[in-house]
């Protein structure tokens, strides 16, 4: 949960960065820079709808495997000693 409250922070941070570009360019009145500024708060607004998507999903998936490891111990137990073998084998073939 640490590590997704510092990918947060650092998104909110870009973002600001980059509106503070948009507003500080504002004044530029040739087309290029206006057509730049233009799609940069496009792609500002994209990410920020994506980012909240995919944070959104993450957060549903981990409330669904723990309800499921809550229901279900020895299944989520069984499951991961399953995992951690096949896991293991495949690094074993691998030396």
């Amino acid at each position: 949960m640490k590590n997704s409250k510092h990918v947060t922070a650092h998104h909110e941070d870009l973002s600001k960065h980059a509106r503070a570009l948009v507003t500080a360019t504002q004044h530029i009145a040739e087309d290029k820079v206006a057509d730049a500024r233009a799609k940069l708060s496009e792609i500002i607004d994209g990410a920020k709808e994506r980012w909240e998507y995919v944070e959104g999903k993450a957060v549903d998936t981990a409330k669904q495997a723990d309800q499921f490891v809550r229901e279900k111990p020895y299944h989520a137990l069984a499951v991961g000693v399953g995992l951690g073998a096949l896991i293991g084998f495949f690094f074993a073939k691998r030396k």
